[in-house]
């Protein structure tokens, strides 16, 4: 399959870039891209789809939202710290999803403190687990 790009403002209660868990974030917009295989079915969890959402969080704690983030069907694995590199921050894991992978929720800060601060969402399917790769060469300008 090839990927369908898309990038625009998402915005909080009203999804309008595909991300399960952006209604959760502040009322208003807020700049975010996706990519993934399917970008129609990106808020089904229990859809076939792989891919990555990047959404800005300008307003409010992003990790406080992440935190309290949850995905009924799947199994929280718990979450861990990021450090190193560009960014620092919080990465919740899920799997046994309806649609038999994996999701990753992380909320990340720039390493020398500051904004943007960023949502980031992954899915993905399979034995390896790309969040790292992700996450490290993510650059958000």
């Amino acid at each position: 399959m090839t990927p369908v790009v898309r990038g625009s403002a998402y915005r909080a209660g009203s999804i309008t870039a595909g991300c399960s868990a952006a209604r959760r974030l502040p009322a208003g917009h807020e700049p975010g891209l996706a990519v993934a295989d399917d970008l129609s079915r990106w808020q089904d969890l229990g859809a076939d789809v792989r891919g990555v959402f990047v959404g800005l969080g300008e307003h409010g704690d992003v990790t406080a939202r992440v935190n309290a983030l949850g995905h009924p069907g799947c199994h929280y694995d718990g979450g861990r710290s990021c450090t190193g590199g560009r960014w620092h921050g919080r990465i919740r894991t899920w799997s046994a999803c309806p649609d038999g992978g994996r999701l990753t929720e992380t909320a990340l800060a720039p390493a020398g403190g500051g904004r943007p601060r960023v949502y980031v969402q992954i899915r993905q399917r399979g034995d390896g687990d790309a969040t790292g790769r992700v996450l490290r060469s993510l650059r958000v300008t």
